[in-house]
């Protein structure tokens, strides 16, 4: 117990580290003692993506998932890092995912922006009819900045009910 106690607080005290550079570094560290803990990799991920290397974003959350296949915020991020990189059929996968593992442990932490960028994705991949769908019921403020733009509801359904494709 000890030593997991010990690793919190190592894992806090990099996250406290301004620097996303500095962080995937101790990231990397830690990894060489502890190479099957999930969060190490969720948190390396998340930095990653500060720094804009969304490939190696992905990667961390893929390590991550296999480790904790029912976390949905690694789920979530994946999904959201495959957007931005334009893997729509991966990102809507993940965000689908994301939905299942957060109501599987009786939550809806994830649910509705995951709900949101699946009809983002949607959008993207031609499926109007979705998009529309999974829009309906947000609440009104819904956004998202995803594909390297802000989303709004209103744009979303805009463009699923004029059947226009993002470029």
């Amino acid at each position: 117990m000890a030593e997991a106690d010990d690793l919190d607080d190592m894992i806090s005290r990099i996250g406290r580290l301004a620097s996303p550079s500095d962080r995937v570094a101790e990231y990397d560290r830690l990894l060489e003692c502890f190479p099957g803990h999930a969060e190490l990799y969720f948190r390396r991920g998340m930095s990653r993506n500060v720094l804009g290397d969304k490939r190696g974003a992905i990667k961390d959350m893929s390590d991550a998932i296999e480790l904790n296949p029912a976390e949905p915020a690694m789920v979530y991020f994946r999904g959201l890092f495959n957007l931005d990189e334009r893997n729509f059929s991966e990102g809507l996968a993940d965000l689908e995912q994301a939905i299942v593992c957060d109501r599987k442990l009786d939550s809806e932490y994830y649910s509705e922006a995951a709900r949101f960028l699946v009809a983002v994705a949607s959008l993207y991949l031609g499926d109007f009819d979705r998009a529309l769908h999974e829009s309906s019921g947000l609440e009104a403020d819904t956004s998202a900045y995803a594909v390297r733009k802000v989303w709004t509801l209103d744009e979303v359904r805009e463009r699923a009910l004029s059947r226009s494709c993002p470029g």
